[in-house]
Formats: structure tokens, sequence, C-alpha cells
């Protein structure tokens, strides 16, 4: 079974343009920084190149004398969708799990769901990945990030001096 879609141009650039404008008022309540860069500053301007390129897509697709139609087979849609759904319940599960929690479990059920078998591999792989990602952030850079509210385990971890513009 196969689902046919008329005018993908037009609809991915729409698609892409909701989101930008989802972006652009999600960061109105970021705080102001520092001069003319805020924290909105760079995922603002990010936004500003995708809308651009999603307005040349959708002005392509117009101008087009062809229209773009994209077979869709059944077993690719389950899989977007079930990726769709890992992301949804990883940021559902982030603020009740704690951003370790939840990095671990949603890399090990990724990598499974890629086809990574192997437990041995996936669990060290997760681990690593999160834990160097959580010191990046959370102690070099300063971002905070959500912590499990029943155990702390971020304060279980060695604390490694960082941060950037500190002395």
């Amino acid at each position: 079974m196969t689902l046919n879609i008329r005018y993908t141009d037009e609809i991915g650039g729409a698609i892409l343009l909701f989101f930008v404008a989802v972006m652009y008022l999600y960061t109105e309540g970021f705080p102001s920084g520092f001069g003319s860069t805020s924290p909105a500053f760079f995922p603002r301007v990010i936004g500003g190149l995708i809308a651009v390129f999603a307005i040349a897509q959708i002005v392509r697709g117009i101008r087009s004398e062809t229209v773009q139609t994209r077979e869709i087979e059944r077993s690719v849609l389950v899989t977007v969708a079930a990726a769709a759904g890992l992301v949804f319940g990883y940021v559902v599960l982030l603020p009740f799990l704690g951003f370790l929690i939840a990095t671990i479990a949603f890399l090990i059920v990724s990598m499974h769901f890629s086809g990574v078998e192997r437990t041995r591999r996936s669990v060290p792989v997760a681990l690593i990945v999160t834990l160097v990602l959580f010191y990046i952030f959370d102690r070099f850079l300063r971002v905070p990030l959500p912590e499990n509210p029943f155990v702390p385990i971020s304060r279980l971890l060695p604390y490694l001096y960082g941060g950037v513009g500190l002395a």
C-alpha cells in the first residue's frame, strides 16, 4: 500500500514556515542577553535562514510546470511515525526523568529501533554519549539541564571545573 502526496514542495515549505513561527514565538520568553546577542538570537537567525529557504521552495513549487508527487510506502510511514513517537516521548518524559535517565533510555531504545541488537554495545555508547553531553552543556557551558526530581543523579557525578568565561 502506498500513499501518493501531491504538491510536496509547497506542503514541505509550509510545514517548515509553521515550525519557524512556533520557534519564534517560543523564543519570545527567553531572557535578554548582553548587547545584541540574547539567547534567542542564534535560534532566530537559524529560523530566519530556514524561512528563506522554505519560501524559496514554495515559490519553486508554484512556478514549476509539473506538480511534485511522491509515493510513500506504508513501511516508511510506520518508521517515521515510530521515530517521531520516540522523540515526542523523550521530550515529554525529560522533565520527569531528568536529562541523564531520559537521554540514556532514549538512546538505548533508538539504537535498538535502528538495528543495534546487542545491549553490550548500546548501553555503553548511550552512557558515554549522555555523560559527554552532560559535562559539555551542564558543567562547561553552564546550561541548566532538567534534573530527576526524585533521584538527583547529577549531584553524584564528579564535578569537573569548567565554564566559559569564568576565571
